[in-house]
């Protein structure tokens, strides 16, 4: 029992290592996102593709009907801002409702006004329309003249028009915007 070897000391282990980690996103389920890997192309518009230089951070209260927002990690446009008075139990929330800028769904939140939530940066260029190939894909040009033959024709309402005017040689002016690597032709125009 009280011999010498029984009460020799044994070497020190280091305690497991513990990091904290921030939280994924913000309170009350605001969604963030993670870059994606560079030439990842298959990937869509979604928390795992949008790269940071794509969006910016504002504060809830900031925002307004007719602003852009990501909710639920999709690029939106606000069509209704409702906010709620402090409560005893907690700060103000506002109710969130906006329409997907690309697939139209619509799309509703609840986050507290002090929160911070992403905007996609939503550019907007004009294109004009040269043709149609395979009826399928648009061959536009920029203002600089630099040929695009990347573009799908879109399904909406804006399809019809295009065809049409590329058929009857109106040169027609199409307003795109795009937000990472989804775009979407949003309005259609006779240049003058």
């Amino acid at each position: 029992r009280n011999h010498p070897d029984h009460f020799q000391q044994q070497p020190k282990q280091k305690p497991p290592l513990q990091i904290s980690m921030p939280a994924r996103g913000l309170e009350r389920n605001i969604p963030r996102y993670d870059s994606a890997a560079p030439g990842d192309e298959d990937c869509e518009f979604n928390t795992a593709c949008a790269p940071e230089e794509q969006v910016e951070r504002v504060q809830v209260n900031s925002l307004n009907r007719g602003s852009y927002v990501m909710l639920r990690g999709r690029p939106c446009k606000v069509i209704e801002y409702d906010a709620s008075k402090t409560g005893k139990h907690g700060s103000a929330k506002a109710h969130l409702v906006g329409i997907d800028l690309f697939t139209g769904n619509r799309i509703e939140m609840i986050a507290g006004t002090k929160d911070k939530i992403e905007a996609p940066i939503v550019r907007r260029e004009d294109y004009t329309v040269v043709d149609i190939v395979d009826d399928e894909f648009l061959t536009i040009m920029d203002n600089q003249g630099t040929l695009r033959h990347n573009m799908r024709l879109p399904s909406n309402e804006f399809r019809g028009s295009i065809t049409e005017k590329v058929e009857q040689d109106i040169e027609a002016i199409i307003t795109v915007i795009s937000v990472g690597r989804e775009e979407a032709v949003v309005a259609i125009k006779d240049a003058k």
